[in-house]
């Protein structure tokens, strides 16, 4: 992806983060709260994996 397409997506994915957590947060069964938790830190290695491709990009054009 090039331009502004990785800051759409990591927007997306840390907008449905926050979600999960929310639902999470109210959960009544054990498995909601764990699939919440799990989804929020996929998303946060996800939006980490984007910010590290973008600054290897950076240095690859040096």
């Amino acid at each position: 992806m090039a331009g502004t397409g990785p800051w759409i997506l990591g927007g997306i994915i840390a907008a449905t983060a926050l979600y999960a957590l929310v639902i999470a947060s109210h959960a009544h069964s054990q498995g909601a709260y764990i699939a919440g938790v799990l989804y929020a830190g996929f998303a946060v290695l996800f939006i980490m994996g984007l910010i590290r491709r973008g600054y290897d990009k950076l240095d690859a054009k040096r």
